[in-house]
């Protein structure tokens, strides 16, 4: 999924929850579900970083060998 999806579905999940309701509510809503996935994101990215840093480790020390 593409991040324009991923906004747009966000933006869909939001006027769901909130219809019929002030468009402030959404907003809210929708900033906050796009906060979460964000972070969600970002936390996946440094473990990535991690993960890179041991390979990285790993084979430098084979190479060395």
């Amino acid at each position: 999924m593409n991040a324009n999806e991923i906004i747009d579905n966000i933006k869909i999940v939001a006027d769901k929850q909130y219809i019929g309701e002030p468009a402030a509510y959404r907003l809210a809503y929708h900033v906050g579900l796009l906060e979460s996935h964000l972070r969600g994101y970002i936390q996946t990215a440094e473990i990535a970083q991690e993960y890179i840093k041991e390979l990285e480790t790993k084979l430098i020390a084979k190479e060395s060998e």
